[in-house]
């Protein structure tokens, strides 16, 4: 009798491996074909926020490779159905991870003066981070450039030179394989508590600031200032949590 329950156990510990080993050649041979988009979403809650954290991802990944490989104006893009995006789900320990992909056919963009019955993007506010300064010259007082009231650690000067959505998502995978990055979402299910740091990114996959958010309270790490993420008109925040803090 204990030899057969040590030999179930044993089948099904085999099973659950290859399970896995499969999964991983999938989506392994997913990330080395050119045909298809792809994101990672994570969570330590659920699966289903893993889930609609990947689905964010990706979204924005679709809209980025839209604007990188068409040479007209677009406005926005459907899918031909919502089983066009597709997901693998994988847990390690208590970390719920989910694998979204689509193919490139399946994403049908749409144009500026088409007639299509979709609501578009709205174009982000462009922000203007030059100094006005008056027509006469300034005395020497007042051209000394402001000092900063807060020193950004050695980890944070790396967040501040994310200046791409690209670059963000190469980082999120990068701390996600090697365990730096404990936890990714959307502005709408962002922490109140703890410390996580948000990505402002606008529509053209640009990153304009990166704020460090302390128990719903936002610090600019460029200006070392408060700030608020309401300030960022038109554009969406993507926010990680480091390991350890």
């Amino acid at each position: 009798m204990i030899r057969e329950i040590l030999l179930s156990l044993g089948m099904t510990m085999c099973v659950g491996t290859l399970v896995a080993q499969n999964e991983l050649q999938e989506i392994n041979a997913i990330k080395s074909n050119m045909n298809f988009l792809y994101a990672t979403g994570t969570s330590t809650a659920s699966g289903e926020e893993a889930s609609n954290n990947a689905r964010d991802l990706l979204n924005l990944e679709i809209e980025q490779w839209l604007k990188e490989n068409s040479k007209e104006d677009i406005a926005g893009y459907i899918a031909k159905s919502r089983e066009s995006q597709s997901q693998i789900q994988t847990k390690r320990g208590n970390l719920y991870r989910v694998f979204a992909f689509v193919k490139k056919k399946d994403i049908l963009p749409y144009y500026k003066e088409e007639d299509v019955m979709v609501v578009g993007y709205v174009k982000p506010k462009e922000i203007d981070v030059s100094i006005n300064t008056p027509d006469k010259k300034p005395v020497q007082e007042t051209s000394k450039p402001e000092t900063p009231s807060y020193t950004p650690t050695s980890r944070e000067r790396v967040l501040m030179n994310i200046s791409t959505f690209n670059k963000l998502n190469e980082y999120i995978n990068s701390g996600r394989e090697d365990g730096s990055v404990t936890d990714v979402g959307k502005y709408s299910n962002m922490p109140q508590t703890g410390l996580v740091y948000a990505f402002i990114h606008n529509k053209q996959g640009e990153i304009p600031a990166c704020l460090k958010v302390t128990d719903g309270k936002a610090l600019n790490l460029n200006t070392g200032k408060d700030d608020l993420i309401s300030n960022y008109k038109g554009c969406g925040a993507i926010w990680i949590k480091l390991k350890n803090e």
